[in-house]
């Protein structure tokens, strides 16, 4: 490369560009020269070899690509390798209860499958659903190459019609090429999942993996979510704020919880909240009392305020 036994990695950096672009095969240099100083580079500035698993930086420029990175540019997917599956999104809504408690939901899950009987592999992509293509990307150095999969555009997953097999006529499919399966998951959601919480299932069909997003909701009257907080509503007639009332509520895991107004350290009033700690959705969060105040005409106040002072 032209460089002394002392040159520093910067001078033999610069040095191995120069001879790069100027013996590059698509500059019209020699490839074998091109190699020699590309090894040359490689031996210099890595010595052992073994620590990168013999991989040499020919091997980007000419598309091998880093090891364990496919589609970085110079990358290429093996030859023979398998389209990787497609992906459904399905979305489950949860509720107070399904948080708190857990819960467990079915699913049908819908995959249109080329019809065996009326199709037949594809002669474009040999039946595997993907093409395998080379990019060219112009680089300071020269041409590195990009290999990645890109979809057939002349069939269906790998398959196309046949008359011939089917004799112009399917009754599998009514003469689409493609009909619909559907199988049934149990999805078991834990307790105290995040929002937007997902699952994967992998080859649910051979071709088809399937995400479930979970999503809380509040579509429950009379009690809601607030983060992981959970609200809810305690109907408290008016003349009841004047006086000490054991108020008895049912946690969404089925406890019951007494409380006395008597503890409090003021008078209900419309929207007032009372927090009891430690018994939200997870322990570090809160079950809170809302208090929603129905008021009452005066004459109904002044029969309950003296039943009230007969007390």
């Amino acid at each position: 490369m032209g460089v002394s036994a002392s040159a520093t990695p910067d001078e033999i950096k610069k040095a191995y560009h120069k001879l790069a672009v100027k013996h590059h095969p698509d500059k019209g240099g020699d490839e074998v020269r091109f190699k020699e100083i590309s090894g040359a580079y490689e031996c210099l500035t890595n010595p052992e070899p073994e620590t990168n698993g013999g991989f040499g930086f020919e091997d980007f420029m000419f598309g091998g690509g880093f090891p364990g990175f496919p589609g970085f540019p110079g990358a290429g997917f093996p030859k023979q390798s398998e389209p990787p599956n497609k992906v459904l999104e399905h979305t489950i809504r949860l509720n107070v209860y399904d948080l708190v408690n857990g819960t467990k939901k079915r699913l049908s899950i819908p995959n249109k499958i080329a019809c065996t009987k009326c199709t037949a592999p594809c002669p474009i992509c040999k039946g595997r659903g993907v093409m395998q293509i080379t990019k060219k990307m112009q680089t300071p150095v020269g041409v590195m190459l990009q290999h990645m999969n890109e979809k057939c555009k002349r069939c269906q997953d790998g398959r196309v019609k046949s008359s011939i097999r089917s004799g112009g006529n399917c009754d599998d499919c009514k003469g689409s090429g493609i009909y619909t399966m559907s199988k049934v998951i149990e999805v078991d959601v834990p307790k105290a999942v995040h929002n937007n919480y997902t699952i994967r299932y992998a080859n649910v069909f051979s071709n088809l993996d399937v995400i479930v997003k979970c999503v809380h909701t509040n579509n429950l009257e009379g009690i809601k979510l607030e983060g992981f907080h959970i609200v809810r509503v305690c109907p408290m007639n008016f003349v009841d704020t004047l006086r000490n009332k054991n108020i008895v509520i049912e946690h969404p895991d089925g406890d019951k919880i007494e409380v006395n107004t008597s503890t409090f350290k003021e008078i209900p009033y419309h929207k007032m909240r009372y927090n009891i700690g430690g018994r939200g959705v997870t322990a570090q969060h809160n079950f809170i009392l809302e208090f929603h105040i129905k008021m009452v005409s005066i004459e109904e106040f002044n029969k309950m305020y003296d039943l009230i002072k007969k007390e």
